[in-house]
């Protein structure tokens, strides 16, 4: 099993570390609205805490919890992240722009932009769609999503090939529909009337909508299924690499015994014995055979263990950049923590 790879960086500049709770700057509230405001406070740190451990389902259900209590633009943009993660994009684009709709004038510019930057990553991956709902006070619906009375003044999120349908009800409950289904990264302009009632037109990119599923809840998604990965050649790799290492440490000990060897040859004779003229003792023919072998040994053993460690690297990058859990982020990204005030901001990868 992979282990994730986290690391983390902390900005420790003031103007960006948080040090106002994001609640507390409200004014007098009730005491039920207090005990919410912590209650809300308590489950955002939490999965703030979650989300730099890298443990995103974790900080996805706490955030999402503090965010259905008390909803804010630094709670959606965290939540963003977790989902993101998680390959979650219609709810990422939703709440990072949630986020940056909601962003409070005069608030960090650069914690904006970073928000700004990871709603860029999400939209290629999702259909953006623009509403206009007619007339207004229409109840309007998008999927199984309830978004409220018309007009809606903000982009809609769909996944990419599958079909969805915004209706429009009116006070004597007539209602009129539109299908929509689109590519990756497109953006659509939809006009809704109940003037046009009973209508249901479709409003695609060329795909065939009759084949393409329904949206069964715009509002869970989930984790995209894994292409099939190849642990073949990381076995193959990983076995060639314990064979060279472990090959060097056997020649580098036959390597040592052989200089042992050859010393306790030398042991009974003088220095100049084996260089003076006339037959030449036959312990000099051995103290030369294991001085060679000892450095032909030694040559394999640096040789092998070379070869080891390169192609230790090769596995270890074959499996942090072809086998992690998201192999189209194959480099480590940086998140951030998002409170009002300010931001933490880290770098992290999972491989």
């Amino acid at each position: 099993m992979i282990k994730k790879l986290i690391t983390t960086l902390l900005l420790s500049a003031s103007a960006l570390l948080c040090t106002t709770p994001a609640y507390a700057q409200e004014a007098e509230i009730s005491p039920k609205e207090a005990e919410q405001a912590k209650e809300a406070r308590a489950l955002f740190d939490e999965g703030n805490v979650a989300l730099r451990a890298g443990d995103y389902a974790k900080a996805q259900d706490a955030l999402e919890r503090s965010f259905n209590i008390r909803a804010s633009f630094d709670t959606a943009a965290n939540l963003g992240q977790a989902e993101m993660m998680q390959g979650m994009y219609v709810l990422a684009a939703r709440h990072f722009e949630y986020s940056l709709r909601n962003f409070p004038t005069g608030e960090n510019r650069d914690l904006k932009k970073a928000v700004s930057k990871l709603f860029a990553q999400v939209k290629p991956k999702v259909v953006t769609i623009h509403a206009k709902v007619s007339p207004s006070g229409a109840r309007v619906t998008f999927g199984d999503h309830d978004l409220g009375s018309a007009p809606i003044n903000y982009p809609l999120f769909a996944k990419p090939h599958v079909r969805y349908l915004l209706t429009a009800q009116g006070p004597d409950g007539k209602t009129t529909s539109v299908e929509i289904i689109g590519d990756a990264g497109e953006t659509k302009d939809v006009e809704l009337s109940l003037d046009e009632g009973g209508k249901v037109p479709a409003v695609s990119s060329g795909l065939e909508s009759t084949e393409a599923p329904w949206a069964k809840d715009s509002d869970v998604e989930s984790e995209p299924s894994s292409r099939k990965r190849n642990w073949v050649p990381a076995y193959i790799l990983g076995g060639v690499t314990v064979a060279a290492l472990g090959s060097s440490f056997v020649f580098r000990g036959l390597a040592g015994s052989s200089v042992k060897k050859k010393d306790d040859a030398q042991a009974g004779l003088s220095d100049s014995a084996c260089s003076e003229a006339g037959t030449v003792p036959a312990a000099c023919t051995e103290i030369e055979e294991y001085g060679n072998r000892a450095n032909t040994q030694a040559t394999i053993a640096d040789a092998t263990i070379i070869a080891g460690a390169a192609l230790g690297a090769v596995t270890l990058g074959y499996v942090l950049f072809t086998l992690g859990k998201n192999p189209s982020n194959k480099s480590s990204q940086a998140t951030l923590s998002a409170e009002r005030g300010g931001a933490s901001f880290f770098f992290s990868g999972h491989f």
